[in-house]
Parts: structure tokens; sequence; C-alpha cells
């Protein structure tokens, strides 16, 4: 296992992943790999939300808009605003 700091830009390319830091610029070749996994940090989906808001409508902020979520919270907050409306 290789892990990669955040901020590492990286190309995947036949069986090996080269890595360019870019607080470093060192770059780094990593080979032999059969599989990549790339994650990162959950952050809120908010994007329309102060623009929704800002034209006068009335919102329910729910699930990833708020907090990135599990589904079954997700289907929770969803049924429950419903439900409310």
């Amino acid at each position: 296992m290789v892990a990669l700091d955040l901020g590492t830009q990286f190309r995947v390319a036949a069986q090996q992943v080269l890595a360019d830091h870019d607080q470093r610029h060192v770059e780094r070749t990593v080979e032999g790999l059969d599989m990549v996994i790339v994650t990162i940090p959950p952050v809120p989906n908010d994007g329309l939300v102060s623009e929704l808001k800002s034209a006068g409508s009335e919102l329910q902020v729910i699930g990833d808009c708020v907090a990135p979520r599990d589904i079954e919270t997700a289907i929770f907050e969803g049924h429950r605003t419903a439900v409310a409306i």
C-alpha cells in the first residue's frame, strides 16, 4: 500500500502511479500495482444553497448538502423532511 498526501497530483499508467507533490516538486513512481483506490475527505455539496436562499426560495437543507452522510441517514432525512412539508 502506498499513501499519497492531499495535494499530490498523480497519473496512472500501466501498473504504475506517477506522483508529483506540489509542495516538494518531487516525482515518485510506484510500480507493480494492480489496483489504485482514490479517497478524498468528504465535504458538503452545498453549492446551490446560498443562491436559492438569496432568490427567496423556501429551502430545507438536508443530506450531503449539510454534511456527507451514509445512505441510511440521507434516506431518513429525506423522508422526515417530506413528511414535515
